[in-house]
């Protein structure tokens, strides 16, 4: 057997295209953000920090899959979690099909092997996961519940990264919320003095 065809091989982040970071610059009045196959979030307009302030805030390298299953505060932020968690893997899942020697991945996914027994029952099942409902909703510490629409968006020239873009729903109350984030996310109306928490992560 080649070793050098089946030993996993280590990928580091790779460089956003500038054009993708300009696209997010660009979109003002809606959260956009870009996560690779493997869940990492890489990049997010003022926005979408603002409504992801619990998933970006006190991570070097924020991971979507990470926060799920070891923070404490995921099933608060996200009300649909059991779903959220099921698809989490199944793109993981899709990910190891799509390149099954990044050895990052593997980490990371012994990682939540190792920490988190939700994940590991999940993985073992290997159910598969319905598609997504265009619908999510997301319980903010701040503003409270806002009920959006996701589209996810891929490029030719980016095949491992996708642009999630929320909008919102036709809820007069989610348009109210999202327009005092909107007001957060600007440079001088950034709140200075949130509380974080420290990290609860689940080892059970």
């Amino acid at each position: 057997m080649n070793e050098r065809t089946t030993k996993p091989k280590a990928r580091g982040r790779e460089p956003l295209r500038q054009s993708l970071r300009a696209l997010l610059s660009v979109i003002s009045d809606a959260p956009a953000l870009i996560r690779n196959r493997q869940l990492d979030l890489i990049s997010a307009n003022p926005l979408a920090h603002a409504l992801y302030e619990p998933v970006l805030t006190g991570y070097e390298h924020p991971n979507l899959a990470r926060f799920v299953f070891l923070d404490d505060a995921a099933q608060a932020f996200f009300p649909d979690w059991e779903r959220l968690a099921d698809e989490s893997v199944h793109l993981l899942r899709r990910a190891v099909d799509h390149d099954p020697y990044d050895r990052s991945l593997h980490r990371l996914i012994g990682e939540l092997s190792t920490r988190s027994a939700r994940f590991r029952q999940r993985w073992s099942a290997g159910r598969m996961c319905r598609a997504r409902p265009p619908s999510e909703r997301i319980r903010h510490p701040f503003v409270g519940e806002l009920r959006l629409v996701r589209e996810e968006l891929s490029t030719a020239l980016d095949p491992d990264v996708t642009v999630t873009v929320y909008l919102p729903s036709a809820e007069e109350t989610t348009h109210e919320r999202l327009a005092i984030l909107t007001s957060w996310s600007q440079p001088d109306r950034t709140p200075k003095d949130h509380d974080h928490h420290p990290r609860k992560e689940e080892s059970t």
